[in-house]
């Protein structure tokens, strides 16, 4: 085991040519994958020279972490600024915002005066990591009542009140579910892996029994928007989430780095494998 700070590693080695593996295991199934029991990987015993990619859960302190490798002769996939980017909304949205929702960040929680000023009820709200395990009461608001009961909650949550606030304009996606009373609404979502500008996969982001069925069209607006994103984007391996709305255009809702993600419905051996094949000398 090794530790830096609050993050922790379990497992380090090289899963291919010029490219290493750190995992801790997160008792997630939508996370975890158990590289030894599909690749032949070669455990790092010493110092190395290669590219390092984190599979360790919600890294703690991403630029402690990535001191502690690069001392080692690993270097993180997504450096320090790469890892912000599109970590936190504020950093990626200006880049993007003709593919996205409106979306407005606020340093201390405002009044709801403020909000009404640029957004329409209902209004959808996140911190600028994360949601609270996607539970609607606490990012959908329908009326200012909503609204200031989210923000008194906000004050004292712990996953939330760490974080900026961001109000974002509420659009209508399509459903492959009938609404959950708690829960956001199963919508048209497609999470995309990327690295270094190439399409590793690309799968359903919510568990359910409907499954999405992405005609030639959907496939080919997709691909089209994720090489837009990364052109302007430009972080090594990131992910990409997609909607589709009611009115049927495709959406960006989030982006992440790829290390942190979860897998959704996408194909864990699929994505490796083809990460391997693609390598470092194709990117």
């Amino acid at each position: 085991m090794i530790e830096i700070g609050d993050d922790k590693i379990e497992d380090l080695f090289e899963l291919s040519s010029g490219i290493s593996v750190a995992t801790k295991r997160e008792f997630v199934s939508l996370y975890d994958f158990d590289f030894r029991n599909y690749f032949q990987v070669k455990t790092i015993l010493g110092e190395t020279n290669a590219c390092l990619i984190l599979r360790i859960g919600a890294i703690a302190d991403y630029e402690k972490v990535y001191s502690y490798f690069a001392e080692l002769g690993l270097k993180l996939v997504n450096s320090i600024e790469e890892h912000e980017m599109v970590s936190f909304l504020p950093k990626w949205y200006p880049e993007i915002q003709a593919f996205t929702p409106k979306s407005v960040v606020y340093e201390t929680v405002p009044r709801a005066e403020e909000i009404e000023t640029q957004f329409k009820y209902p209004v959808f709200l996140k911190g600028e990591r994360q949601t609270n395990r996607h539970r609607k009461e606490l990012c959908v608001a329908e009326n200012r009542s909503d609204l200031e009961r989210i923000f008194n909650v906000w004050k004292t949550d712990p996953i939330l009140n760490w974080q900026r606030i961001i109000v974002r304009e509420f659009v209508s996606l399509m459903p492959i579910e009938q609404v959950q009373e708690k829960q956001l609404q199963k919508s048209y979502e497609v999470r995309v892996f990327v690295w270094y500008g190439q399409v590793l996969s690309k799968g359903q982001y919510w568990e359910s029994d409907h499954k999405i069925q992405l005609t030639s069209s959907d496939d080919a607006r997709i691909e089209a928007m994720t090489k837009i994103v990364f052109e302007k984007i430009r972080v090594p391996f990131m992910v990409v989430d997609f909607a589709k709305t009611m009115t049927n255009e495709w959406i960006v809702i989030e982006l992440n780095d790829a290390q942190e993600s979860g897998y959704a419905m996408n194909s864990k051996l699929n994505l490796w494998n083809k990460l391997i094949e693609i390598g470092l000398d194709k990117k």
